[in-house]
């Protein structure tokens, strides 16, 4: 329904304002994949690949894999829906890649939390 998508739409320029404004760039780069998606329904591809791409420079700019992963797969879809199938595959195995890195840090993490509590428990016995 294009009466939602324009609803959609000025509610992600609001939000993009604001979060301009207010210099939340990690909030600006998850509204700027949520524009490309938006755009990328409407089968606007140039939109949707022109926010993607300022989405996965900030994501690069604030250290955010998760939305760098996530721009990538926006890229991938659009490359996917014009019929280039050759940058699709490049895109979507670079999102495939840091989304993967991004879980192996977390792991890591997560695994070294607990060790740090197993030590602590065991010294105290």
């Amino acid at each position: 329904n294009l009466n939602q998508f324009g609803s959609a739409m000025r509610s992600l320029f609001e939000a993009l304002a604001i979060f301009e404004e207010v210099g939340n760039r990690s909030a600006l780069s998850s509204t700027l994949l949520e524009l490309s998606s938006l755009y990328l329904e409407m089968g606007q591809l140039d939109d949707a690949e022109e926010q993607a791409y300022r989405a996965i420079e900030i994501g690069k700019d604030v250290s955010s894999r998760n939305q760098e992963s996530e721009g990538l797969k926006r890229l991938a879809q659009i490359a996917e829906r014009r019929g280039n199938f050759e940058q699709a595959y490049h895109f979507q195995k670079q999102h495939i890649q840091l989304h993967l890195e991004g879980l192996d840090l977390s792991n890591k993490q997560v695994l070294e939390n607990l060790q740090i509590r197993y030590n602590f428990e065991n010294a105290e016995k």
